[in-house]
């Protein structure tokens, strides 16, 4: 899901079953949740490989909607498929395919000034993995430079931009050191400016999350990686200037997938991994708070199917999906205070997975999208919620 900067348009994406071929983007008026047009976009010249939408992202002006995602042509074959919409009429402006062999879940990351994109992922098997980063030109499609890192790095790779000095930030697990690597590219060139690895005793170390702070000199990565309570989740602040390690911070939260956000003024770095939302300073990374939602949701769960965290105004807000060990899937979403952490306000929606969340430029509306399993078919429904913030 993704907000337009002019407060008119929300976007929401995915795939359904019954067209296994074909990715599905709405866009929704921002005021009314009105369908302004849906897309139906065919990933491949063979209707019965699946495909899968992996990330959205859109132009600093609007006017183009980027989507990425992964075709599979055969059982250990992928295609990484980039799409450019125009969001005035959902017409294609071009698509960009790059062959692989097996494909993890891929990123999508767009330039502050809009004229280059960026798609990160995971190539190969057990016994050898990649990592693939894709620059390409926005107006296009063309291919400006590959990076391909092969038989060193392993899962999903993390993208972040910074306008100044025009820098790309990639975080993924080195898996010949099973570590954390963090790099910085040179977004013209594809060049490694400078490259970190967390040294950790973790059997394995994945990211689950990066953020560059708004003025650009700050980078903050997150990892996870084990469910050792004697190997924590750890936040970690890097300098963009020459990567130096700032401060690294252990995370109070349970083993899982966790999300990260900056909060707009740059003061306050949040992260969350579906129970515990842990508040930091962005310049020591002390805790200022955190908060368990576990008492607020008053349920057993059996884990969570995808998080998401945002900060606005003086809000923070979260959303996560949660398999309920009694059968079925709950969407949560709620607000805090970002000065205490106190909970303002908590909704809950019967879903079937999926959790994103984003706000529009006033941030008077919070808008969450998840997915509900309808009462006839196969195919999953996708869900778009609008809240008073």
């Amino acid at each position: 899901m993704t907000v337009a900067r002019s407060g008119r348009t929300v976007y929401v994406g995915g795939q359904t079953a019954s067209a296994p071929n074909r990715l599905l983007i709405a866009a929704y008026a921002i005021d009314t949740g009105q369908r302004r047009w849906l897309a139906k976009l065919a990933c491949g010249p063979i209707a019965s490989d699946p495909c899968w939408l992996d990330a959205i992202g859109l132009s600093p002006d609007g006017d183009t909607l980027y989507l990425t995602g992964r075709d599979q042509t055969a059982p250990d074959a992928f295609t990484w498929v980039t799409i450019a919409l125009d969001t005035a009429t959902a017409s294609p402006r071009w698509t960009a395919r790059a062959s692989h062999g097996v494909v993890g879940v891929s990123q999508l990351a767009v330039s502050p000034e809009g004229t280059r994109i960026f798609v990160s992922g995971w190539v190969g098997s057990s016994a050898r993995w990649g990592e693939r980063v894709i620059a390409y030109r926005a107006a296009t499609g063309t291919e400006l430079w590959r990076i391909r890192r092969d038989g060193r790095h392993g899962d999903v790779a993390y993208l972040g931009v910074s306008a100044n000095p025009g820098r790309l930030f990639v975080t993924a697990e080195h898996h010949a050191a099973r570590n954390l690597e963090t790099s910085a590219i040179d977004a013209a060139t594809g060049s490694t400016i400078w490259s970190r690895n967390l040294a950790t005793p973790k059997i394995s170390d994945w990211p689950a999350g990066l953020a560059v702070a708004p003025n650009g000199r700050r980078l903050f990565v997150t990892d996870f990686g084990s469910d050792d309570a004697r190997y924590p989740e750890l936040t970690i602040a890097y300098g963009t200037a020459h990567g130096r390690q700032l401060w690294k911070a252990v995370e109070p939260v349970d083993p899982g997938s966790m999300q990260i956000a900056v909060r707009a003024s740059g003061e306050r770095v949040y992260v969350f991994d579906g129970y515990v939302v842990v508040a930091h300073d962005a310049r020591s990374g002390k805790v200022v708070w955190s908060r368990n939602l576990r008492i607020s949701i008053n349920w057993n769960t059996a884990g969570t199917n995808g998080v998401d965290v945002l900060s606005a105004r003086d809000r923070v807000y979260v959303s996560a999906s949660y398999q309920v060990e009694r059968g079925g899937m709950r969407l949560l979403t709620s607000g805090l205070s970002s000065t205490n952490g106190a909970v303002r306000w908590s909704a809950v929606r019967n879903a079937a997975g999926g959790a994103a969340i984003g706000t529009g430029p006033s941030g008077a509306r919070i808008y969450v999208a998840g997915l509900v399993e309808p009462q006839f078919g196969t195919d999953l429904a996708m869900l778009l919620i609008a809240y008073r913030s």
